[in-house]
């Protein structure tokens, strides 16, 4: 009678699976947490406190209308002092409560700490004037103060027929006043609506 070698087997199962999946887990845990530092982002931070969805608002001045803006989302941030809106509409009043010139824009951004309504509006922006004027840029600031457009932005701008492009622009809201600093180009039509070549 020959013997077999018995094997024995342990009472505990093989740790083997388990441990790669738990070094699976710890090895992206870790990737995560070096992607963030490297960021320089808090996740936690930049989730908004608040979220609006095709919200209206308006801004009254001694209880004059001065501005309506709308839009498709807004979101509101602790960790930041802007407020973030995308797809909006933005109407300017005048004097008397007409409304007026009219900027939309894919998104803008207004700095809460200011106290004004400042703020910067990004992609295919473009202003409609009340006499028909119009601007198009790819960004553009709005100054409260002095009630002002400027961007150092690529503008175009028509006045019925005329034509003006360039950079470092300044414009009232109503686009009757418009200074190009850099690289200004103009096409003026005549009498007969006739371009010069």
């Amino acid at each position: 009678m020959s013997l077999k070698p018995v094997h024995q087997r342990s009472p505990l199962p093989s740790l083997g699976p388990v441990f790669i999946v738990f070094l699976g887990i710890l090895l992206s845990f870790l990737a995560c947490s070096r992607r963030s530092e490297e960021s320089g982002l808090d996740s936690a931070k930049e989730i908004p406190r608040e979220i609006l969805w095709d919200f209206e608002i308006s801004e009254r001045d001694s209880g004059r209308l001065q501005m309506t803006l709308a839009g498709e989302q807004a979101w509101i941030y602790d960790s930041r002092p802007e407020v973030r809106a995308h797809g909006i509409r933005l109407c300017f009043y005048d004097e008397q409560g007409v409304a007026g010139s009219v900027l939309t824009a894919d998104s803008a951004s207004q700095d809460r700490r200011d106290g004004k309504s400042n703020g910067t509006a990004y992609g295919n922006v473009r202003i409609v004037s009340t006499e028909g004027y119009v601007l198009t840029s790819s960004e553009l600031h709005w100054d409260h103060v002095r009630r002002e457009f400027h961007t150092d932005s690529f503008v175009e701008v028509w006045k019925g027929q005329d034509y003006y492009s360039g950079y470092e622009i300044r414009s009232d809201e109503g686009l009757e006043d418009v200074t190009i600093a850099r690289e200004p180009f103009s096409r003026i039509a005549d009498m007969e609506g006739e371009f010069d070549d």
